[in-house]
């Protein structure tokens, strides 16, 4: 009977572990796979030839009366520092069509922004500039450079960066331009999280809010998505009211926007060479004022229903039910075991439902223990399984 009643205690705690371990896979390590084969899919189109130069059809100089087919639109405010290391490389872009840049600027008077762009502008025609005027700032100004950006745009398609990112690649543009197609409102890329010294923690959980929302739009779900690397079709922003939706905060205006985007008509461009990458705050007081805005973006969106996280909350409650049912299992085990401690358990608390057994009786918790490394591997394979998605080379 003894022994009877060790095997079913056994298979139970080896089914609930087992349980744990794979609801925890189906939240996170592999709830991705949608993902990873659209990723593996774009990562294998090729690019129609590409000619050396930026934006430039059959023509050494492209007119200002050539409409674009896609605006970028880089909204700054005090941004300087950023636009004159970065502009170059969005102008350096090599595409089939043409394009044009779009600086929307809400600086003060001592940046050096407008300086820049006029600078830059005698060498390409495709080079804009617009700005906020000063009696005009009574909200969020860089909001309202962005808002001004997109409705200056003379193309049909926004592209939305910010003047701290970066392309990955000089093909960046003509990879967005492959998914902004007729079906399509909403195209969503990917933003690298950089940093000149190691943050692995930050890096992997703007991974893992990245993959969350493309899964949920994968599923048909409304989801969000980052500030940078977002083409918007103007149209259809402008139907939206644009960024209306955030102008009581000065963040979150992408995400919010799209939240409003159908399902059916949002595309992606998770080529590598589509990527953009942003660096991370390396101050402390910035990295925590990035949080603080993350948490509340994040609650915005849960208003809307949208919950990004839920599926790794679902997996990480599951897990410490898991290792706490294992500890327990541990500690019940010691007691039944260990003729001391089995005396004192009788003596000071209850008397055990079980005789004490011998060591060697502690082989049936093999099966429970194999299945309780199956539950404590997990975390590591999703986070594997994570930076997998944007760190792996295309094939």
């Amino acid at each position: 009977m003894f022994i009877m009643l060790q095997i079913i205690f056994s298979a139970t705690l080896s089914l609930l572990l087992i349980g744990c371990g794979l609801t925890y896979g189906l939240c996170r390590t592999w709830s991705f796979r949608k993902l990873s084969r659209l990723m593996r899919r774009q990562a294998k189109e090729a690019l129609p030839f590409v000619v050396p130069t930026a934006g430039i059809v059959n023509s050494p100089i492209a007119p200002r009366a050539i409409r674009p087919e896609l605006s970028v639109v880089i909204a700054t405010e005090n941004d300087d520092w950023w636009i004159e290391r970065h502009l170059p490389l969005w102008l350096q872009q090599q595409t089939t069509f043409p394009f044009e840049i779009v600086v929307a600027d809400a600086s003060d008077h001592e940046d050096e922004t407008r300086n820049i762009v006029q600078r830059l502008q005698n060498e390409h025609p495709n080079l804009r500039y617009t700005f906020v005027p000063q009696t005009h700032r009574n909200l969020h100004p860089r909001k309202l450079a962005l808002t001004l950006g997109v409705r200056s745009a003379r193309a049909p398609w926004a592209v939305i960066v910010t003047p701290q990112s970066t392309p990955a690649s000089p093909h960046w543009l003509q990879r967005m331009h492959q998914q902004c197609t007729e079906e399509c409102d909403l195209v969503l890329g990917y933003v690298e999280a950089t940093s000149d010294w190691e943050q692995p923690k930050a890096q992997l959980k703007s991974m893992e809010w990245q993959a969350s929302n493309f899964r949920l739009w994968l599923k048909k779900h409304p989801a969000g998505c980052e500030a940078s690397n977002v083409a918007l079709r103007k149209s259809w922003a402008i139907q939206q009211g644009l960024f209306t939706d955030s102008l009581d905060i000065p963040f979150g205006e992408c995400a919010l926007l799209v939240s409003h985007a159908s399902t059916e008509r949002v595309g992606f461009a998770l080529h590598p060479e589509a990527f953009v990458q942003q660096p991370l705050p390396d101050e402390p007081l910035a990295g925590a004022a990035l949080r603080c805005e993350e948490r509340t973006l994040r609650r915005r969106l849960s208003q809307r229903g949208i919950h990004p996280l839920r599926c790794k909350k679902v997996a990480s409650t599951v897990l410490y039910f898991g290792l706490v049912l294992f500890l327990g299992t541990v500690g019940f085990r010691t007691f039944q075991s260990w003729p001391e401690a089995n005396a004192w358990f009788n003596d000071t608390i209850t008397p055990l439902p079980f005789v004490p057994y011998e060591h060697w009786q502690i082989l049936w918790d093999i099966l429970p223990t194999l299945s309780f490394l199956l539950l404590i591997i997990q975390p590591w394979c999703s986070r594997r399984r994570i930076r997998r998605l944007f760190t792996d080379s295309p094939a």
